[in-house]
């Protein structure tokens, strides 16, 4: 499995399981342009995910490129 496709199921997985209860329909679209990995999501209550002055949306980028950084190996 390469990069793009372990990130993409990765994250789709992670935001179900998150956020089943308060987003239940949440897409994601991954763009890799310029070695550049860009996550999309898009909802119907964007507050939700964006959270207090944009904290749960900076949580959420945090975490997961700490994680995917740990569980792809790189550095």
């Amino acid at each position: 499995m390469d990069h793009s496709s372990a990130i993409s199921d990765y994250v789709s997985k992670f935001l179900s399981q998150l956020l089943a209860d308060e987003l239940p329909e949440v897409q994601t679209q991954l763009d890799t342009e310029s070695n550049v990995y860009q996550i999309l999501l898009s909802t119907a209550h964007p507050a939700i995910l964006i959270g207090y002055h944009g904290e749960t949306l900076s949580a959420l980028q945090l975490f997961l490129s700490m994680h995917l950084n740990q569980v792809l190996g790189e550095k």
